[in-house]
C-alpha cells in the first residue's frame, strides 16, 4: 500500500467488511463508514476522501452517514461516466478488472462516454 501511495495512487474505502450497509445497525454503519476511514487515514497518513458502496447497496441513511463522515463523495456500481453536474454521492463508475489491457481500457472509456444514462430505477448489481 505504501508503495502505491508513494507512486501517487489514491486510497479510498468500501468500509471494513464489504457489508450490505442498508442492513446494518447505526453502530455497525458508523464502524463501516467512519471508523474504517479514520483507521486508513492514521495508518497511511493520507486523506481518504471517497467511498464506494459495497455491492452498490445504499439508501438515504447510508448516503447521510457517508456525508456526515466527511467524504467528498461516493461511487455506485451503476456503469457509466460521472459528470460534473452529477450528485457526488451517487456517482456512476467504470469497472476495470484485473488484466484489462490499456487498449481495452481506452475502448471501455470510449464506449461508456457515448452510452445513454441508466434508467433512474437502476439498482446496480
Amino acid at each position: 500500500m505504501r508503495g502505491l501511495i508513494a507512486a501517487g495512487w489514491e486510497l479510498d474505502t468500501q468500509g471494513y467488511s464489504h457489508a450490505d450497509l442498508i442492513t446494518l445497525s447505526p453502530q455497525q454503519l458508523h464502524y463501516e463508514v467512519v471508523v474504517a476511514r479514520g483507521v486508513l487515514q492514521r495508518r497511511y497518513g493520507v486523506s481518504v476522501n471517497w467511498f464506494c458502496y459495497p455491492s452498490g447497496h445504499y439508501d438515504a441513511t447510508v448516503i447521510s452517514a457517508v456525508k456526515e463522515a466527511g467524504y467528498k463523495g461516493s461511487t455506485t456500481v451503476v456503469p457509466g461516466w460521472a459528470h460534473r453536474h452529477d450528485d457526488s454521492y451517487t456517482l456512476a463508475r467504470l469497472r476495470v478488472l484485473g488484466g484489462t489491457s490499456p487498449t481495452q481500457l481506452l475502448a471501455q472509456i470510449a464506449s461508456v462516454r457515448t452510452d445513454p444514462a441508466p434508467p433512474p430505477e437502476y439498482s446496480g448489481g
